[in-house]
């Protein structure tokens, strides 16, 4: 049997879906952006054309092979950045990979939730959301995830991996332990970062894997 890439939804987000401020985030957060070079470094990441564009020079990734959905083109990509009209047609681009990042904006994380497989027509596109969710009511913003898609999430995709953190300080670093932690114990790798920028008292990062998975 073949071996296709996983293709990954990755997603920080609001407990009510809010994604985007101004074309940017609505918070600023090191730990967040530690757990999302983790989880991509390697790996191609997809974005639309707009969220690319508002990146600035932070677009493309480093040490991430980037592309660009845009039905309209984009005269502006930088060099060596394919941009394509479908979204089946990045994913064959990059079908030598083992993982694929889907990295926004809101409509082409709908796009892909609600597409099928370029390998397995039978199959949903979307593997795995592997999301970063901040409680609601502390940041505002102009974007949202629309209702379809979170009902996507919600129904379609189940648990496989969760944690919840809390913030705490050791060595000069800040990091999320989890609930059942011991105060001194080592701070998990993967989340931390050199400065406690950020207004939120706890974060949860999640790794929801789509149901009835086929082999």
């Amino acid at each position: 049997m073949n071996k296709f890439p996983e293709v990954n939804l990755i997603v920080a987000m609001t407990e009510g879906g809010l994604i985007g401020k101004d074309g940017g985030l609505p918070w600023k957060s090191s730990l967040d952006m530690a757990w999302f070079r983790k989880q991509t470094m390697g790996h191609p990441c997809i974005f639309g054309r707009e969220t690319a564009e508002k990146m600035g020079a932070g677009f493309p990734l480093k040490n991430r092979p980037c592309a660009v959905i845009s039905r309209k083109g984009w005269p502006g990509a930088p060099k060596d950045t394919p941009v394509f009209s479908d979204l089946l047609d990045v994913c064959r681009h990059f079908e030598d990979h083992d993982k694929i990042f889907i990295a926004g904006g809101a409509r082409i994380y709908s796009l892909a939730l609600n597409s099928a497989s370029p390998w397995m027509p039978n199959q949903p596109m979307v593997d795995t959301i592997i999301r970063t969710l901040f409680p609601d009511g502390l940041v505002d913003g102009d974007t949202y995830m629309d209702n379809d898609t979170l009902n996507l999430m919600a129904c379609e995709f189940t648990h496989s991996n969760w944690e919840h953190y809390k913030l705490k300080q050791q060595n000069g670093l800040y990091g999320y332990a989890s609930d059942d932690d011991d105060q001194d114990a080592a701070f998990p790798g993967f989340v931390t970062a050199k400065s406690a920028d950020t207004l939120f008292p706890w974060i949860q990062f999640e790794i929801l894997k789509q149901k009835g998975r086929s082999a």
